[in-house]
């Protein structure tokens, strides 16, 4: 018998065992050992149905894809044992929808019919030549009207403890197909194309914006390869893009540069955005074709610029930028250059961009950590649903910005995320933090006198899984480890046992969690996005617009315009 037979035979098996059983609870409900065994035999009823429903469920929906017109497809659920569910088309139909769960499908509804047969072959009064197997049990007692007539004395052998394995039994075959169900919908749903082109336009600024942060990299690398310092710190500041959402705008990235503390006193950071140039602009001329990528500075006058001069050392300019009171105006050229002026500071704005030092910063592990101490000297209050929104949508935004560059090697997660000490205060204050969004950067180390080889790209699945971890942590207020600890769960560094923890947290969530936002995170954790390459691939369009379709809109449609 196929597998996808077993089907048909289960269908049929299902209604016939739960009128017998019926019929049985009807006639022992006056003998007084039965009260004992009344709410097994119920429980068993309720696996039975629910067994039946998923079953059908999945065959309806799968069915749709075929040939078949609706009453058809009712005739043959109705009818289990019809000829077609020996047609090769239908099985494929099954298999096609289910798509990698079919095996696990067939391995559940195998185990469904062995469970069955366990149960007919303790039902005395149904056909004896055919108790345990199923088949011929269907064919000796036909159902008319959708209804069965038993006109033989039911009893039901199955005592206390075998009950109760036979309803594990099921209830494991039936969460298996519920698991199933759940997962191959999600990706049916995918697969669709989106219609959205604001959804295509953003994406498509996204993988702009990518590649700018590249060459970006590049440039600052190329500033940095001299040997005034051993190494140096460069903050990029994470930025959502939500104006891309709607309309094409200036690109810029804030950066935050100064030499690592390594053991002299520590210096300042310098802050500054450095805006993008779509066109191609004069300090681009000094690259020369073939050349490596240099950085260009040039001084304005009066009257005209005079032509921009090749830069030797970035961390030189940032320090007379620094210290002689100056505003560094940095801009990326289309050629990967760096061009920059010099001018005068306005009142207010020197501050601004004298940062402090690099100790004065916070991971968000540590935010969370304090968030979890509400009675601590040190703890914090949570962060509002509008700032947790917009922090969602910033960091999901950044990694589409950010994938397959130097500046993502590794998944990002609360580890890796940082704020200035300000925004811990911030969120001690109480009322102003209605008003402020953190601003999230992370941190890449530039080593003097090294080339730039960094091209690893982080496994977009494990990024995605790291992702929906850290909406769960921003959700609960509470890390990935801290609730590992409280679950007695013990994490490893690898993927599976990361995804296993993260699989119960997200399970634990479906009470807690609003229903737009638990979508997002299960599409993350169990990777449901639409692809058109055998292995995922930050490079394949087709995902990165089904990410943009089912992470970044609805968290963007949830955000307040003026926390985005």
């Amino acid at each position: 018998m196929s597998g996808f037979e077993v089907v048909g035979v289960v269908l049929g098996a299902i209604p016939l065992l739960i009128s017998a059983i019926e019929k049985y609870k009807t006639t022992s409900q006056r003998l007084k050992f039965f009260k004992y065994k009344e709410p097994f035999i119920v429980q068993l009823i309720q696996s039975l149905e629910e067994q039946q429903f998923f079953l059908e469920s999945d065959l309806y929906v799968s069915l749709n894809a075929t040939h078949l017109g609706e009453e058809q497809i009712n005739d043959l659920i109705r009818q289990p044992n019809s000829d077609l569910f020996q047609d090769p088309t239908i099985a494929h139909a099954v298999r096609e929808y289910l798509g990698n769960g079919y095996v696990p499908y067939q391995r559940a509804v195998v185990r469904c019919q062995r469970v069955l047969a366990e149960i007919a072959s303790n039902i005395g009064g149904l056909a004896s030549e055919s108790q345990g197997t199923l088949s011929s049990l269907i064919q000796a007692h036909p159902p008319k009207d959708g209804k069965y007539e038993l006109t033989k004395k039911i009893k039901f052998s199955l005592q206390k403890d075998d009950l109760e394995k036979r309803i594990r039994d099921l209830n494991d075959a039936t969460a298996t197909l519920r698991r199933i169900r759940e997962t191959s919908v999600t990706k049916t749903e995918v697969t669709l194309q989106s219609t959205s082109r604001m959804i295509a336009k953003f994406a498509s600024a996204l993988n702009a914006v990518r590649s700018y942060a590249d060459r970006l990299y590049s440039a600052i690398s190329a500033g940095y390869n001299v040997d005034c310092h051993p190494e140096h710190e460069t903050r990029l500041f994470l930025q959502s893009r939500s104006a891309l959402m709607e309309k094409k705008t200036t690109v810029a990235f804030t950066i935050a540069f100064s030499p690592s503390n390594t053991g002299q006193i520590p210096m300042a950071c310098y802050k500054t955005d450095i805006k993008v140039l779509e066109e191609m602009d004069s300090c681009y001329a000094t690259a020369k074709a073939g050349g490596h990528i240099k950085v260009a500075i040039s001084l304005p006058t009066e009257t005209s610029n005079p032509p921009p001069n090749d830069l030797e050392d970035l961390c030189y300019s940032v320090q007379q930028a620094r210290d002689g009171g100056h505003f560094l105006d940095l801009y990326l050229s289309q050629g990967g250059c760096l061009c920059y002026y010099h001018k005068p500071f306005k009142v207010g704005v020197l501050r601004d961009a004298i940062a402090k030092s690099t100790e004065d910063i916070i991971s968000l592990e540590q935010i969370l950590g304090k968030m979890e101490q509400p009675n601590a000297s040190s703890a914090i209050i949570r962060w509002t649903l509008n700032q947790r929104m917009a922090l969602s949508f910033n960091i999901a935004s950044s990694i589409m910005q950010l994938n397959s560059t130097p500046w993502l090697c590794f998944p990002l997660t609360s580890k890796s995320l940082y704020f200035a000490r300000r925004a811990e205060l911030l969120l001690q204050r109480g009322a102003a933090q209605y008003a402020d969004i953190p601003q999230p950067f992370i941190r890449q180390t530039f080593f003097g006198g090294a080339k730039d080889l960094a091209r690893c790209a982080c496994n977009p699945r494990r990024s995605m899984l790291e992702l929906g971890i850290i909406l769960l942590e921003l959700w609960h207020a509470k890390t990935f480890e801290a609730y590992a600890i409280e679950s007695g769960l013990n994490i490893d560094h690898n993927f599976g046992s990361r995804y296993d923890v993260a699989i119960k947290w997200l399970d634990f969530s479906t009470y807690y969690v609003l229903p737009f936002y638990l979508d997002v995170v299960t599409r993350c954790i169990e990777f449901t996005f639409a692809t058109s390459r055998a292995a995922p691939d930050w490079h394949d369009i087709v995902f990165r617009k089904s990410v943009c379709e089912y992470v970044l809109k609805p968290l963007w449609e949830n955000c307040p315009a003026e926390f985005r």
